[in-house]
């Protein structure tokens, strides 16, 4: 399995990970939006973004 970090957020790339391991990942996060999970051809991506992306965002959304 290898594993790639970002410096700028938080990020792994886990590869050859199972549909249940992204499944069990998912169900165990329950309502909360990070981290993010994201799951294509065995390869499971973990996001978290930083922190001036959330405030970004949080921002966007009081905008709207």
């Amino acid at each position: 399995m290898v594993t790639v970090k970002s410096p700028a957020e938080g990020r792994v790339l886990l590869r050859n990970a199972s549909w249940e391991t992204y499944e069990r990942l998912m169900a165990e996060r329950e309502e909360r939006p990070v981290p993010r999970f994201f799951y294509d051809r065995r390869v499971l991506e973990i996001l978290s973004p930083s922190k001036k992306h959330e405030e970004i965002s949080d921002i966007m959304e009081s905008l709207v």
